[in-house]
This record gives C-alpha cells, structure tokens and sequence, in this order.
C-alpha cells in the first residue's frame, strides 16, 4: 500500500495549470482487437458512440495525479459506508506495475472537473492495488488479458476531509461479483472534459484467452480514454432528479473499438476492497 505523508503539499502542487495539464493528458491505454491492450499517443472512438451529458453521479468524478513528469488524469467514483472515504478505479491509474511504483500527488474531484475553481480537490492518502499487478504487470509493452484482469485499485481520501463530504457527494455500493445485467457506465469526454457522461450497456463474464474479463456492450464514448477507471453501476437510481446512485459491479479499463472491459470482481478484488476501508477508518 502507497502513504502519501505530505497531504499539505499534494493539495498545492494542483494548481489551476496543473489541474488542466492533467485534464488535457487522460491515460491513453487502446486495445489491438485481440484481448490485449496497447499504449499509444492516438484516441480511439468506439463505434456507435452514444453517451451524454450526465451530471446525476455525484460520487464519481476525476482522479488528478503525476505520472513521473507528466500530470494525467482518470475517472473513479467513491464508495465505502460510515464514515470511511474510498475511491475505485483502474490500478493503472495509481501504479506503473512490474518494475515500476506509485504515481504521485493523488487528488480527486467528485463529480465535476474542477475548471472554474468551485469544485473541491480531495487529496488521496492511501493506496492499494492487487500483487498480481505490481508484481507481475506488463505496462511497456501494452495490457494483456491478464493484466486487464488485475487492473483494479482503491485510493484512500485524506483523513482531515470532512465527513460532511461524504454526506454531499454520496457513494456507491461496491458489488461482490460481475453478472450479467443492464449497468450505467460514466466517464468523461476529452473533448469536453469538464462534464461527466454516461450511457447504458449490457454486461456479461466472457473468456479471452483463459482467463474470465468482464465485458459491455451498446455504450460508448466518443474519446473513451478520459473514461479510464469509470464506474459500471448497476440498479442505478436517481433521487430528487439530481443524486445518482447504485451498486459498481464493473470498471472501465480497456476497449476494442466496439466494446469496453472490465476486470472480473471475485474474492481477490473484494479483499483488495477491504484492506482499502481498513485503512479508511478513522
């Protein structure tokens, strides 16, 4: 698990530059079509692209980080329950895998970019991503299916946030398994990144290569890379026309150009998960 000691100087290294260099640099991970991902400087537009403007999730918005010299950015969403304050997102939003380390000064931003200086920034202070990844993690040469299957972490929300935080924003439930049913994904549109999509998929448990991904169809992004970490929510529900919540059962992590992927939620991922709220304890 990364600590992150020095809150203070994680919340003003981000900048309103910062903040938009990193909006400007969604982590780019683009798949050949064959179960295995590749990194590469191009954008990928699924076919039938189809999401909108969807401003109801509050508990999901951007996780703001440093990789090595360069600010990018993913989605995640909060969850957890009492008073423990978790983000879920893609691991290789949080951690270079084999041979590498953590990304630094973790930030996030629920619900809204924060453009215009109203939003809040919520500096992270834990986090947690599978052995699997660290160890074993190929990020040079592309995400194969069994890096995909791993690509799942959890960061921690600095223990000086206010409860009341948690109270605004909400959170979702975070599922114990992957079936297959209608799920609401969210992410965000580079091309206007300060507001948060959404469309509708069907998700199902499919095999590539041997090994059990999680798969969705019918929902795509016009720039999906900002939509890197992005919730699948299934039993979506909106309160008072403005609240959105339900139980995350999925993570956007890669695409084929037709469909998005997700890891596979089993025991190990629901492990991972509580080790996160045990260290969100107050």
């Amino acid at each position: 698990m990364a600590d992150y000691a020095t809150m203070d100087d994680v919340k003003s290294y981000w900048s309103e530059s910062k903040i938009a260099d990193a909006l400007d640099h969604p982590v780019d991970v683009l798949s050949d079509g064959s179960g295995h991902s590749r990194e590469g400087d191009s954008t990928m537009t699924l076919s039938g692209s189809n999401a909108t403007e969807d401003l109801t999730s509050t508990p999901t918005g951007y996780l703001l980080f440093r990789n090595g010299t360069q600010n990018q950015s993913c989605t995640a969403s909060l969850v957890g329950n009492g008073d423990t304050g978790v983000v879920v997102t893609a691991a290789h939003c949080l951690h270079g895998g084999a041979g590498k380390g953590w990304y630094s000064n973790l930030t996030f931003a629920p619900n809204l970019a924060p453009s215009g200086g109203g939003q809040i920034t919520v500096p992270l202070e834990k986090a947690v991503v599978l052995e699997a990844w660290k160890s074993n993690a190929n990020t040079s040469d592309g995400l194969g299916t069994s890096e995909i299957s791993n690509d799942i972490g959890f960061a921690v929300l600095d223990s000086r946030v206010p409860v009341s935080i948690l109270d605004i924003y909400k959170r979702n439930i975070f599922g114990r398994e992957s079936v297959t049913s209608e799920v609401r994904i969210f992410g965000y549109n580079a091309a206007h990144y300060a507001t948060p999509e959404s469309c509708v998929a069907d998700a199902s448990p499919e095999y590539k290569g041997g090994i059990r991904l999680y798969k969705s169809t019918g929902c795509g992004f016009s720039d999906w890379n900002s939509s890197n970490g992005g919730p699948w929510i299934r039993n979506y529900k909106v309160e008072n026309n403005r609240v959105g919540t339900g139980t995350i059962v999925g993570i956007t992590v890669a695409t084929d150009g037709k469909s998005l992927f997700s890891p596979l939620f089993g025991s190990g991922t629901y492990s991972l998960y509580e080790v996160a709220l045990s260290a969100a304890k107050r």
